[in-house]
């Protein structure tokens, strides 16, 4: 028995919806072949304003596979983002290519969403179900600074000031600093909608910077209020150092505020002679061998291998991280000989950047000489060619059978036979403002692969029951010894096949075309009775990692088809725009044909 699903689909039928989303009516509007009605309950849902952000939160829905979230300002809803089922916050961020409105309202709708079972044997119409909150924006003018003592806007709530007199004005009995066991501690008070950085400098070395110094803290940044924040980075030696926190918006519209919280003095622990010969060099695939000279005691002893701590940092993240593993003492470490040394062997997940090693002094409350340069040493970057390419094949599932319209089709080929592949997609969010959404891995849903008829190197997917909408498949080739190579792709499912049978849209990298197979004296229908809209869809890897990849859908506005001079079988239209060449970028072009009567009914065509 066919299986169905029916949805709420398309921005012209949310916009439709405003006043109370679309019913999806009961199961006597269906056919009697539907045998099983899900309704999924409404999500129960929170929105709250904080400088130049409004936080979207809900509760979990049982049996909902994700959530789209909507927002509607001024009657017109437009789709934020599709999430899966374990992601129940949304944050709607001012920034300088989407700027929200200072006391304005705006009513964010949660939809959850489901699928039907592949394991039923029966037919379910599936029925989404809708929640909604409205929260007035608090956004002060852009270039203000992110915490202030003056008023930060007219909104009513302003939080900037009320945290500026928390951190600020009470700074003795709210921030705590300290060194505890060989790190720098601090506890601060913390106000969603900011997020916070440590900087430990050596007296006097953040002013010589002129304040260009980096901090040791990843941003951190949450939206509850009124919470405890707490840092611990290590101590790199015995200095007197100053502990400044860097307070930012979440939005990029504000200027950070720097502040200092005080001063610490890490004590000597009495070195004669202090760490030298600090290196670090690749014994192994992903294995590194960090060996130093140790320091000495005043009783001209080497310090005992418990005294030493080892931390690491990269190109790509400059925080400190601890390592784990246990120093020695040898005259061998590998195949970098040791003089009477100490050395730790370090696996890394990644050897194709670059890492720095920092080896301190300490016992935990006394610290041997701070010296950045003589106690660091650069691990180079193993420079690993890339896989093969391997080939991805996506399209619309064409063929007899009823029911399969909303099928995806996905093809894929090792580049070579040494090669394993992994295939995933994302359905990518509706909004066509040029504004970029990025998607990361945990975004992406994975397919095990099909075996090609017995063909080692070829597979075949298929996406049933696809939501109308735009999917970028994924397909990443991994060989040991050389880095991954990730190719994308992009497919339409559209709401209205039928609309879209005569349409078709074309690239051949500088002009795009758009064609529209209606005879000029048609009895039975015209061009005129439809409006075309060009979109352009660009994906971006990341060039280091295949961790995510960003995608911007920029409108690129009406497309006024012609029949060229004569020609009365079909009308035309090009227009000049420019494929991207990067090895990295994937661009699509698609068109959207909207009856002018009735735009809740179009349809989505891609090249």
């Amino acid at each position: 028995m066919k299986k169905t699903i029916f949805r709420l689909l398309g921005t012209s039928l949310i916009a439709a919806s405003v006043f109370g989303f679309v019913s999806c009516g009961d199961a006597s509007d269906y056919d009697s072949k539907i045998d099983t009605v899900l309704s999924l309950n409404a999500p129960s849902v929170t929105a709250k304003a904080y400088p130049g952000v409004n936080y979207i939160s809900w509760e979990p829905v049982t049996s909902a596979q994700g959530y789209t979230v909507y927002r509607v300002k001024d009657g017109v809803a437009s789709t934020l983002r599709t999430v899966k089922s374990n992601v129940t916050s949304y944050a709607d961020i001012a920034d300088s290519t989407h700027v929200l409105s200072d006391g304005k309202e705006y009513k964010y709708i949660v939809e959850a969403m489901s699928e039907t079972d592949p394991a039923l044997s029966r037919a379910v119409y599936v029925k989404n179900s809708q929640g909604s909150a409205t929260v007035k924006a608090i956004v002060p003018p852009a270039g203000s600074p992110a915490i202030s003592a003056e008023p930060a806007s007219a909104s009513g709530k302003d939080y900037i000031k009320k945290y500026y007199e928390k951190l600020v004005t009470k700074a003795a009995e709210n921030v705590t600093i300290s060194i505890k066991n060989g790190n720098f501690y601090a506890e601060y008070p913390a106000t969603a909608g900011f997020k916070y950085e440590i900087s430990a400098s050596v007296k006097g070395k953040y002013d010589a910077l002129g304040g260009a110094f980096d901090f040791l803290s990843k941003p951190f940044e949450n939206y509850k209020e009124d919470y405890k924040a707490e840092f611990n980075k290590p101590v790199p030696g015995s200095s007197e150092y100053e502990i400044r926190l860097k307070v930012s918006s979440v939005s990029d519209l504000y200027e950070p505020v720097v502040l200092l919280l005080g001063s610490l003095s890490a004590e000597s622990i009495g070195e004669l002679d202090a760490i030298k010969n600090v290196k670090a060099e690749y014994i192994a695939s992903k294995t590194a061998l960090v060996s130093w000279a140790p320091a000495t005691l005043k009783d001209g002893k080497n310090s005992p291998v418990a005294n030493f701590k080892v931390y690491r940092t990269s190109d790509v993240d400059d925080t400190w991280t601890a390592v784990s593993a246990e120093v020695k003492e040898g005259k061998d470490g590998g195949s970098v000989k040791i003089s009477e040394g100490y050395y730790i062997t370090d696996t890394v997940e990644d050897d194709s950047i670059s890492y720095t090693y920092y080896v301190v002094h300490t016992d935990g409350k006394l610290f041997g000489k701070y010296n950045e340069t003589a106690n660091s040493a650069k691990l180079s970057k193993v420079t690993l060619t890339k896989t093969d390419a391997p080939v991805l094949t996506v399209s619309k599932f064409v063929g007899s059978t009823a029911g399969i319209a909303n099928t995806i089709k996905i093809t894929s080929t090792k580049g070579n036979e040494k090669q394993t592949l992994a295939l995933s997609y994302v359905k990518l969010a509706e909004d066509a403002d040029g504004k970029p959404v990025k998607y990361i891995t945990s975004d992406f849903t994975a397919i095990e692969l099909a075996n090609n008829n017995g063909y080692a190197d070829s597979y075949i997917n298929y996406i049933k029951d696809a939501p109308a909408g735009t999917y970028l498949v994924k397909l990443t080739a991994s060989e040991n010894g050389k880095k991954e190579n990730s190719v994308y792709e992009t497919v339409i499912v559209s709401p209205a096949e039928a609309l879209g049978s005569s349409l078709e849209v074309s690239s051949d990298g500088t002009k795009v075309t758009v064609t529209e197979n209606i005879a000029k004296d048609s009895k039975v229908d015209s061009v005129s009775n439809y409006k075309y809209t060009l979109y352009k869809v660009v994906s971006t890897a990341n060039k280091d990692y295949s961790d995510s990849v960003s995608v911007v859908t920029t409108n690129l506005g009406e497309v006024a088809l012609a029949y060229p001079t004569g020609v009365t079988s079909y009308c035309e239209k090009e227009i000049p725009d420019t494929k991207s060449t990067e090895l990295n970028v994937t661009t699509l072009y698609y068109v959207v044909k909207a009856r002018v009567s009735d735009p809740s009914i179009f349809a989505k065509v891609s090249e």
